[in-house]
């Protein structure tokens, strides 16, 4: 009996080629592909599955993923859209991490992630875990020359990395210094971490004044920083605790209270750490 050919068995069971070419897409992706290229969910898989015939399959953070596609899921990052946990790429085990690295429980890390990719910031999630844009994954040697490519200093990741090494600066002010200069989080912490980076002074003489009157307006109109906003995690709430006499709550209460008001330096000698 003669075997029939890939293709035919791909005609005969388009479903397998479905797999194939949508394999690591979620829910979440094809809700923001929707939004984005403003056709039904059905149309959106019916493009990718058209891309997909144009690349092959790379190891993603998602594992094996046709690369095209992949491409398509990194830029429906950019859009926001209301998705649940459960219709995310992200594991309880995700959550977890992210719990550590915001101070709070795994639900309400899920709800951040969720309000998040709401608000077209997955990024920083992907970043806290491990998973920048455009990561630099083990393609072989076909990819070689995009691995060399990716090895390149990025101005904005450098950036970002100012940012975080700098104890000074919290997503908070990257909040309210963003809706100062009327742009999101994620270009606020770049803008910042490029002014840390450079040294310039009057940059950053420039935005201690700017986040001043942002923090005045805040207060002014009733606006607070939660606690995962100050950066600090929840072991670092039970020390101030512990420091000022006071519960755990307590402690995050007046933490955020004082980052919102510039006072974090006063955080910083409490806990014995540098700016």
């Amino acid at each position: 009996m003669r075997i029939p050919s890939l293709l035919l068995l791909l005609a005969l069971f388009p479903s397998i080629a479905e797999a194939s070419a949508l394999k690591g897409v979620t829910v979440c992706d094809l809700t923001r592909l929707s939004a984005m290229y403003g056709e039904s969910p059905a149309q959106v898989k019916k493009m990718l599955r058209m891309d997909a015939r144009k690349s092959a399959m790379i190891p993603t953070e998602r594992g094996s993923m046709n690369e095209i596609v992949y491409e398509e899921v990194l830029s429906a990052r950019k859009i926001g859209g209301d998705c649940t946990f459960a219709q995310t790429s992200y594991s309880y085990a995700d959550a977890q991490r992210l719990a550590t690295a915001w101070g709070v429980d795994p639900a309400t890390a899920q709800s951040f992630v969720e309000q998040k990719i709401g608000a077209a910031q997955e990024d920083e999630v992907a970043s806290l875990l491990g998973n920048p844009v455009y990561d630099t994954y083990d393609y072989g040697q076909d990819y070689k020359a995009y691995d060399e490519e990716a090895k390149v200093p990025d101005p904005d990741s450098m950036a970002l990395d100012a940012f975080w090494a700098s104890n000074l600066y919290t997503y908070c002010d990257a909040r309210l210094v963003g809706e100062a200069w009327q742009t999101d989080v994620y270009s606020a912490k770049i803008n910042i971490g490029t002014k840390l980076s450079t040294g310039d002074q009057a940059a950053l003489g420039a935005l201690e004044q700017t986040l001043a009157g942002a923090r005045r307006n805040a207060l002014m109109h009733g606006e607070r920083c939660e606690f995962w906003e100050t950066d600090y995690t929840a072991d670092d709430a039970q020390q101030l605790a512990r420091i000022w006499g006071i519960s755990v709550d307590n402690a995050k209460s007046r933490a955020s209270d004082m980052v919102l008001r510039g006072q974090n330096r006063a955080i910083l000698s409490a806990l014995k750490r540098n700016p």
